[in-house]
C-alpha cells in the first residue's frame, strides 16, 4: 500500500515537472513572440517613415522635372526666335553686298576716291606737330649742308626711319611715293602734310648721309615705283588699300597703286 502511493505520488511531481516546463516553455515563446511582434512593429514603422521620405523626395523630383520642362521649352523657343533674327540678318547682309557690288560696278573710281580720302584723311590737330617738324628741319639744315634746301627734312626723316640700313634703290622707291602721293588727288598736295598724314610714315631724326643723297636724287629722277602710292613690310597680298600689287624692293616692301 505504501509502495502504491509512493509511485502515485512519483507520477503525481512528474506531471507537476511536466507542466511547469511545458508553462515554462509556453511563457518563453509567449516572451519571443511579443519580442518579435514588437521587432515588427519597429520595422514597419521605420519602413513606413522610409516610404513617406522617398515619396516627399519624388515629389521634389517631380516638381524640379517640371520646372526644368518648362525652362527647356522657353530655352528652345528663344533658340527659334534667335534663329530666325539671324537669318533675317543674314538675309539683310546679303541684300546689303548685293547693292554695295551694283554700286561698285556703276561707280568704281568714286569708290576708290572715297576710300583713299578716308583712310588718309590729314587732322587739324596734327598742326603742332607740323609746326615742331618745320623747326626741328631748320635746325638740321645747319648741320646737314648736302640736304636740299628745297626738300622738306621731314621727308629725310620719313625715308630714313622706313628703309633704314636698305639700298640707295630702296630708299629712292619710298621717296617717289611719297612724291607719288603729292601728285595725287586722293591725298595732300604738299610734302609736309603727306608726310604727317596720320598713320601713314614713320619719322627718325638722325638720318644718314646715304639717305640724304638718295631722297636728293630721287627728287631729280623719273619714278622708279610706276606711280605707287602704297608700300608696306611684312606678308605679300594682291591687294592693299585698294590698290594692286606692283613688285617687291631688295629690302621686301610690297608696293601698290
Amino acid at each position: 500500500m505504501v509502495e502504491r502511493k509512493v509511485l502515485y505520488m512519483k507520477k503525481e511531481n512528474k506531471l507537476i515537472v511536466v507542466v511547469l516546463v511545458c508553462l515554462l516553455i509556453t511563457g518563453i515563446c509567449g516572451t519571443l513572440s511579443i519580442l518579435n511582434i514588437a521587432k515588427l512593429h519597429n520595422r514597419n514603422k521605420k519602413l513606413k517613415t522610409e516610404k513617406e521620405e522617398i515619396k516627399k523626395e519624388l515629389e521634389i523630383r517631380e516638381t524640379e522635372a517640371a520646372d526644368l520642362s518648362v525652362k527647356l521649352t522657353a530655352s528652345k523657343e528663344e533658340i527659334e526666335s534667335l534663329n530666325a533674327e539671324v537669318k533675317k540678318l543674314s538675309t539683310l547682309l546679303i541684300e546689303k553686298e548685293k547693292k554695295n557690288e551694283e554700286e561698285k560696278v556703276e561707280s568704281p573710281q568714286s569708290s576708290e576716291v572715297e576710300e583713299s580720302t578716308e583712310n588718309f584723311y590729314y587732322e587739324e590737330s596734327l598742326e603742332p606737330e607740323y609746326e615742331e617738324s618745320i623747326y626741328e628741319s631748320e635746325e638740321i639744315h645747319e648741320e646737314s649742308p648736302e640736304a636740299s634746301s628745297d626738300i622738306p627734312w621731314i621727308m629725310y626723316e620719313v625715308v630714313e626711319a622706313e628703309v633704314r640700313g636698305a639700298s640707295k634703290e630702296d630708299k629712292m622707291h619710298v621717296a617717289h611715293v611719297i612724291m607719288n602721293r603729292v601728285n595725287s588727288d586722293s591725298f595732300p598736295n604738299n610734302i609736309y602734310d603727306v608726310c604727317l598724314s596720320p598713320n601713314q610714315f614713320a619719322t627718325r631724326g638722325d638720318v644718314d648721309q646715304s639717305t640724304i643723297d638718295a631722297v636728293n636724287e630721287a627728287m631729280n629722277s623719273a619714278d622708279t615705283t610706276d606711280g605707287a602710292l602704297f608700300f608696306h613690310s611684312g606678308e605679300y597680298s594682291d591687294e592693299f588699300c585698294g590698290a594692286d600689287y606692283i613688285f617687291t624692293d631688295d629690302a621686301g616692301h610690297h608696293f601698290y597703286k
